[in-house]
């Protein structure tokens, strides 16, 4: 009688614990499902915003395609700029940034 008791007890327990565990899995699939339409709407925007930039460049000198051109657009930053980074003590950062460029990048387009 005890034992039946017993049992009759772990087997309410055991079915209340899938029964709770089962809600808890609902709740979080409902959470998962909620939270993906902000992130849905935030990628949304950021595409959009993509494209409009794409449209507002296209065709102009702003957007360079390969490191080449980006290193030469250094090059025609300096030309245009170098008085002002030689009276602002800027050069050397200039130079260094330059320099990270061409060492980081250069090899990574040479093995492409």
């Amino acid at each position: 009688g005890i034992a039946f008791v017993g049992n009759e007890d772990i087997s309410v327990a055991v079915s209340n614990t899938f029964l709770h565990a089962d809600g808890l899995v609902q709740d979080l699939a409902l959470f998962l499902g909620r939270s993906r339409i902000p992130l849905e709407n935030i990628q949304g925007i950021v595409n959009e915003a993509a494209l409009d930039a794409k449209f507002i460049f296209d065709g102009t000198e702003y957007v360079k395609t390969d490191a080449l051109e980006i290193v030469d657009s250094f090059v025609g930053f300096y030309s245009l700029h170098s008085e002002g980074l030689n009276a602002s003590s800027s050069l050397e950062g200039f130079n260094a940034a330059t320099l990270g460029f061409q060492e980081k990048v250069t090899p990574i387009i040479d093995n492409v």
